[in-house]
């Protein structure tokens, strides 16, 4: 049981060589290097556009508010 275990490890040290499973292993080839950069940019911009609508909405609704509290002139 021991000796499979061994050989199983040695196996993976060896396959292991060959996979890129890191982004950024694969940065030779210009489509891996772009997809990086744009999932990059997607991932950052994501969060701060939904911080972004957080905001207005909370802005909006305050807009509202104060609207419903003035006194009419009628």
């Amino acid at each position: 049981m021991k000796n499979i275990s061994i050989i199983w490890g040695l196996l993976a040290l060896i396959i292991a060589n060959d996979a890129w499973s890191c982004a950024v292993c694969g940065v030779a080839l210009e489509a891996s290097r772009l997809a990086f950069i744009y999932s990059t940019a997607i991932l950052s911009l994501i969060p701060l556009a939904m911080i972004g609508g957080l905001i207005y909405y909370l802005y909006y609704l305050d807009k509202l508010n104060q609207k419903k509290s003035e006194p009419s002139d009628l």
